[in-house]
C-alpha cells in the first residue's frame, strides 16, 4: 500500500513542481494595441486589449472613456521587468481589457492626468471600427 501511494505521489509532486518558479501572465488570444490613431475592427461579443506605459509612482493615472456599447473588462499594471525591479522611477504597461457588447464606430479615449488636476495634458484615440 505504501508503495502504491508513492507511485501516485512522485507525478504529482512533478506537476507542482514544473508549476512552481516564477510568476507568468495569463496567455491570451486576445489583439492588443499600443498606438494612438489604430483602426481596432470590433464585433458584438468580441473582445481586445490596449497596453499603455504608465508609472503609477509620478501620480499621472489614465482616465478611459470608452464609446457606448463598449465596457471595460479589466484594468492591470504589468509587472515591472525583471531586470528593472526595485529602481527608483520605473515605469510599467497599464492592460486595459475591453468588451464589445454592440458594435458600432466609435472612438476610445485615454486622458493622461496629471496629480491633482481635472484637466488632461495629453490624449489618445483609438478608432472601433464595427465589421
Amino acid at each position: 500500500m505504501a508503495r502504491l501511494l508513492l507511485l501516485l505521489a512522485v507525478p504529482v509532486l512533478l506537476v507542482v513542481a514544473a508549476c512552481g518558479g516564477e510568476e507568468r501572465l495569463p496567455r491570451t488570444e486576445l489583439p492588443v494595441y499600443t498606438d494612438a490613431g489604430a483602426e481596432i475592427p470590433v464585433e458584438a461579443g468580441s473582445r481586445f486589449a490596449i497596453e499603455l506605459p504608465a508609472n503609477p509612482s509620478t501620480g499621472y493615472s489614465w482616465r478611459v472613456t470608452p464609446p457606448a456599447g463598449v465596457a471595460i473588462e479589466s484594468d492591470e499594471l504589468l509587472p515591472v521587468p525583471e531586470d528593472q525591479q526595485g529602481m527608483a522611477g520605473v515605469g510599467t504597461t497599464q492592460r486595459w481589457v475591453f468588451a464589445v457588447e454592440t458594435a458600432a464606430d466609435g472612438v476610445l479615449v485615454f486622458e493622461n492626468v496629471p496629480p491633482g488636476a481635472d484637466a488632461a495634458e495629453s490624449t489618445l484615440e483609438f478608432d472601433l471600427v464595427s465589421g
